[in-house]
């Protein structure tokens, strides 16, 4: 029922921001790959540009040239919780997985890795996620 399980080595790294300097780590991060919500759309890292600095930000997902991941959600008011999963550190079993997408025209598959444990009775349970490729179809 289990695809393989590999295996990964990941630093994580968890912080909440003011949103209004969710711009400055983005850029700091330099996305290649991804998806963010903001109040008025969805749309993939390639699609947003300096134009959209200062849209407000509601959720995103996204990947650099580095391999690495930042994951965006709302926290409390008028701060958002930034994870970063960096690719050195402990050791994760993790399967992966891909989920259809559709913006607009666009479709493709989102393919995410999915961290396993075991818990002190041997049983495995998913641990967390993190996104590491969005392939579009032409």
């Amino acid at each position: 029922w289990m695809s393989e399980l590999k295996e990964e080595a990941l630093t994580i790294k968890s912080e909440t921001i003011d949103i209004n300097n969710i711009w400055t780590k983005i850029n700091e991060f330099s996305p290649i790959q991804g998806w963010i919500q903001t109040l008025d759309k969805t749309g993939l890292v390639n699609d947003f540009n300096k134009q959209n600095e200062g849209d407000i930000i509601l959720s995103a997902e996204m990947i650099n040239n580095l391999g690495q991941s930042l994951h965006i959600r709302p926290a409390n008011k008028g701060q958002l919780s930034i994870t970063t999963y960096l690719m050195e550190g402990t050791t994760f079993f993790y399967t992966e997985t891909g989920h259809q997408i559709k913006l607009g025209k666009q479709r493709g598959i989102a393919s995410y890795r999915l961290y396993w444990s075991q818990n002190n009775t041997f049983a495995t349970q998913a641990e967390f996620s993190r996104l590491v490729q969005v392939r579009i179809e032409e």
